[in-house]
């Protein structure tokens, strides 16, 4: 999806995997992913739980699982649990069990990697969010950045799209 927002030579870079995206060996399990940006985040949003999500969930995650798939970093091993636990579809929701346990980061690569694979330019951008409580509290937090006909974002916890009027 070419990017009137940004230089050739950067929608380029930006759309291609990078060493921290890349799915290795697993890419040939993004056959049949959508290319539509929402979609790719509510995909990305059922293959994983956030660390803190158990309760809402109704769900009980155990402290093996907290601890084993937090230590998880790079991006084909955390690609590998998810295919691991549930070898559906990506684009099938996992039951909560078998999702992977992770932190914003790893809700936001996963979307960067997705992004990228349908050649949209994406990038991860961390910094502080204000929106996760009314106390003034500041949490770091990462987010997924593409850019099509306009740039937006997304906070793959909450999988909503916040468009930015003028390109940084």
């Amino acid at each position: 999806m070419p990017s009137a927002l940004l230089a050739q030579d950067a929608a380029t870079f930006y759309a291609a995997q990078s060493a921290f995206s890349d799915p290795s060996g697993l890419g040939r399990l993004y056959a049949g992913l959508p290319d539509d940006p929402a979609h790719l985040a509510r995909a990305a949003r059922d293959l994983m739980v956030h660390r803190l999500e158990g309760e809402p969930f109704r769900h009980v995650i155990t402290q093996d699982r907290l601890h084993n798939d937090a230590e998880t970093r790079y991006f084909d091993d955390i690609f590998r649990i998810i295919i691991e636990r549930n070898d559906a579809p990506l684009t099938q929701r996992r039951e909560v069990g078998d999702r992977f346990v992770g932190v914003c980061r790893d809700f936001a690569l996963l979307y960067c990697s997705f992004l990228r694979h349908a050649g949209i330019p994406a990038r991860l951008r961390s910094g502080f969010a204000d929106y996760f409580g009314s106390d003034g509290f500041n949490d770091d937090h990462v987010v997924t950045e593409y850019w099509g006909n306009e740039r937006a974002g997304c906070s793959p916890i909450r999988s909503w799209p916040t468009r930015w009027s003028a390109p940084r």
